[in-house]
């Protein structure tokens, strides 16, 4: 990769640093007029030594919030020659579990996927299995969702900002952004009675409508979050320690982060103008106004610049969102696929019948599969991709669950080959295949396809249809 020349000009800056931001450790001598001089260490004191690499591990481990990684490094004495990361360690088998929960159940599971995100990941799953069923949600509801999603960015980007400046030794700036997260969590709280996993949408609609004044705590967010942003962009952009630790680190060409994946703000900070809400609109993104901030270099600062940006937008995007916020319903007018207010369902039959038939067994959706992808705060493909691709099974959940790197299309043709074991122990189980018979069982059994006659002598000792199904 050829390298740029890049110049930040600096404002606050700290005497007694290097050019990369670390503080300077020079010896001092003092020469004949008293005066302190630095001095060069001799050759001699520091011989040069022949050995071998050394290769040590560091975890998995889960540092803070910034989830689970393990390093291998190679060392040459103290130094780091190389690096290797290993990600992947908090799979925790949702997609398997998902096959085996309705699917309004699966939500709270999509929660834990990123608990920075919380919102954002419910609304990605409720469009995918809305998808599914072929329904279209309320005006409301598509606005409400907008709002919570883009809550959800700031949250996660302030998650972001704050430790990235504990990370780099700058305290001041996270307490600042933490105070503005626990603002939009108050928020949150208020909305659906929880903070950090939310559970906040339902297929075909949301779990709750906003409570009265809510409207007028998230224009007051919008209007003074901003100021605050800007106090930590003073501190921080043009601070010498924050630029000598970021500016040139990490630079990643265009083709690079096409190459490895990259999505995000990964991506777009390497110069590649990439957003799902603008290339593949939803939640009726098209008509708003926002714009989609790109980076020229690709390094740790540019990354910054473009999270701090996307936050402005965010701010934009929240601010249309109140002026377009209809009346109307938030939930569907579809009983078999939401559940019916609790008051009609002590009071009416029919909707009584609803309200069991969705405790008990859920909705059912036709057998074929999509895929539905949304813009994510931080990654798409790599990490924390939300391509969900969801098959529908024979039962009222998914056949198959997974996330993956998503291709040209979003109708997932192909069936996922994940949940077909899970189809034929449900077969084996509901029609007795591979299980003995009592001996009362096999004195009276007879087989289905051979109408009413009796088994012979020789097959009840065996005990097992050919079939799989046997009439008791």
């Amino acid at each position: 990769m050829a390298t740029t020349t890049r110049t930040v000009e600096v404002e606050l800056s700290t005497t007694g640093l290097d050019a990369q931001g670390r503080p300077q450790r020079v010896p001092l001598a003092t020469d004949e007029a008293g005066n302190l001089v630095p001095i060069t260490a001799s050759p001699s004191l520091e011989p040069e030594l022949e050995g071998e690499h050394m290769l040590i591990n560091i975890g998995p481990q889960h540092p803070a919030t910034h989830g689970v990684l393990r390093l291998v490094l190679e060392l040459d004495g103290e130094t780091v020659v190389r690096c290797i990361p290993h990600i992947g360690y908090l799979h925790c088998g949702f997609e398997k579990t998902g096959e085996y929960r309705q699917y309004n159940q699966i939500i709270p599971y999509t929660d834990r996927e990123d608990y920075l995100n919380s919102p954002g990941n419910n609304v990605a799953f409720a469009l995918g299995a809305e998808r599914l069923f072929g329904i279209e949600i309320t005006e409301r509801c598509k606005v409400l969702r907008v709002m919570a999603a883009e809550l959800s960015r700031l949250i996660s980007h302030c998650v972001w900002l704050g430790t990235f400046c504990i990370d780099i030794g700058a305290f001041t700036p996270f307490l600042w952004i933490f105070q503005q997260r626990e603002r939009v969590y108050t928020m949150l709280e208020n909305w659906v009675g929880a903070r950090l996993t939310t559970t906040t949408t339902r297929v075909g609609g949301m779990a709750a409508d906003i409570p009265d004044g809510w409207t007028e705590d998230l224009a007051h967010f919008c209007r003074t979050f901003p100021k605050v942003l800007a106090e930590c962009e003073t501190m921080l952009s043009k601070n010498a320690i924050w630029v000598g630790r970021t500016v040139g680190l990490g630079a990643m060409s265009a083709d690079e982060a096409v190459n490895y994946g990259l999505s995000g703000p990964l991506l777009r900070a390497s110069g590649v103008a990439y957003d799902v809400r603008k290339d593949f609109p939803y939640l009726d993104y098209e008509t708003y106004d926002f714009d989609v901030p790109v980076g020229q270099t690709g390094d740790v600062y540019d990354r910054y610049l473009v999270r701090v940006e996307e936050m402005k937008q965010s701010i934009r995007i929240l601010e249309q969102a109140l002026e377009r916020l209809p009346d109307g319903p938030v939930n569907i007018d579809d009983h078999r696929i939401i559940l019916p207010p609790k008051t009609k369902a002590t009071s009416d039959m029919e909707s009584m019948i609803h309200h069991f038939k969705q405790v008990m067994e859920g909705a059912s959706a036709d057998r074929r599969g999509v895929r539905r992808r949304r813009e994510p705060e931080r990654r798409e493909g790599l990490l924390h991709g939300l391509g969900w691709n969801l098959q529908a099974g024979p039962l009222a959940h998914p056949a198959a669950l997974v996330r993956e790197p998503l291709g040209d299309s979003e109708d997932g043709r192909r069936p996922p080959a994940v949940g077909r074991d899970r189809d034929q122990r449900e077969h084996r189980h509901r029609d007795g295949r591979d299980r003995p018979m009592s001996a009362a069982n096999r004195e009276s059994a007879t087989c289905s396809r051979s109408g009413d006659r009796p088994m012979s002598t020789a097959n009840r000792e065996s005990a097992t249809c050919c079939h799989g199904e046997i009439d008791r």
